[in-house]
């Protein structure tokens, strides 16, 4: 890698830069004996402007004006008119057009970076939702506006996939909405590989910050969301063992069990003595419950409090959703620039008795900072 003081990157807050959006309605044709104006079946569309958007030279522009060097693209013929894959996608076009106003939809070509040795099952069989990890924004499978995002997770290798996604604006999530949640498959079409042979060292470091980023809000996710479901499976099942419905409770017991070592739930210790109220034969709690602990006493906790300890965790869990939605609302009306409605917002989440700030401020990019600051 080499590092460039020169660069000039593209503004990695920009949503959906126009050269690398097209309408839905770009890929449709009226076929002979069609009605104008009706929305077209998937036989009487195709993908050649798509093809012709990434042929040109604009992506290989956007890489190297973002310092990834030696870019060249190579279609993917498994994406080609006529395959599985492209059906899937136009058919997905087709009733999005049907069912939709129009403009709410619109085809973007985005980046995934992954290892190597990922890159040729997914030309050939598109993401496997089943290998979702982390989930940040949501449940989908995750691309970024502009390649720099993606080059860090290349894992040091020297291509990318460039899909074209059938997205609407709540599809771009995230600091100026530069990563884009597509859940449903056949929204995702891996039209090719961007073959690159260098980075500058600035925006692999500026790849590799985002990457932490986004895995420690991973991180931070998992963490919130299983505090959520343990205290929802903790007072199931207590409630379950009250109204001795034994076989459910154990099912859902076990369900929470570690599924690769079989040791019970952390919570485990606090449904021991409701269990061993309501099962005075060892083995059969033992078989019922595997790993549950003793205990010498019924805990003070009622079934109330324990469900509201799920309701809390749940909030919890909620506020901090919301907390992430506020903040890259705001972040996207500052590169709008719409400072005044940025500034309302960022009031509306201070503290309405004391003025604190939001949580989230410490984690708005200086500039952003600096323009809400400033605007009054």
């Amino acid at each position: 890698a080499t590092e460039n003081p020169n660069l000039n990157r593209a503004n990695p807050t920009e949503i959906h830069p126009s050269n690398l959006s097209i309408a839905v309605g770009e890929i449709f044709f009226t076929a002979p004996g069609g009605i104008p104006g009706m929305p077209a079946p998937p036989e009487n569309c195709n993908i050649d402007p798509l093809l012709r958007l990434i042929t040109s030279n604009t992506i290989v522009e956007i890489m190297e004006k973002e310092g990834i060097y030696g870019a060249a693209i190579d279609l993917n013929h498994f994406a080609s008119s006529g395959t599985p894959l492209c059906d899937r996608f136009l058919t997905a076009c087709a009733a999005v057009r049907a069912g939709q106003p129009a403009g709410q939809f619109f085809v973007r070509l985005v980046f995934h970076g992954t290892a190597e040795h990922n890159v040729y099952p997914i030309l050939q069989n598109g993401l496997d939702p089943a290998r979702r990890r982390g989930q940040a924004f949501g449940p989908g499978e995750y691309f970024a506006t502009s390649p720099w995002r993606s080059v860090g997770y290349c894992r040091g290798g020297k291509m990318m996939l460039v899909f074209a996604v059938l997205v609407e604006e709540q599809n771009f999530k995230g600091p100026g909405g530069g990563i884009v949640v597509v859940s449903q498959r056949e929204r995702q079409l891996p039209l090719a590989i961007a073959n690159f042979s260098e980075v500058d060292k600035t925006v692999m470091r500026e790849s590799s910050l985002f990457r932490s980023r986004m895995q420690a809000l991973e991180r931070e996710v998992e963490t919130k969301e299983k505090e959520a479901q343990d205290a929802n499976y903790k007072a199931k099942v207590i409630q379950l063992v009250i109204q001795n419905e034994l076989q459910a409770a154990s099912d859902l017991y076990k369900r929470a069990c570690d599924s690769g070592t079989g040791q019970p739930p952390s919570w485990s210790a606090e449904i021991s003595a409701y269990v061993r109220s309501a099962v005075r034969d060892t083995t059969f709690v033992d078989a019922l419950f595997p790993g549950l602990p003793l205990v010498s006493k019924v805990p003070k906790k009622s079934v109330e409090t324990f469900e509201r300890d799920a309701s809390e965790a749940r909030c919890r869990f909620a506020k901090a959703k919301a907390a992430e939605a506020e903040k890259t609302k705001l972040i996207q009306l500052v590169t709008q620039n719409e400072l005044q409605a940025a500034s309302d917002l960022y009031k509306r989440a201070c503290n309405s008795i004391t003025g604190q700030p939001p949580s989230w401020s410490r984690d708005l990019p200086i500039p952003v900072r600096r323009a809400i600051r400033d605007t009054d």
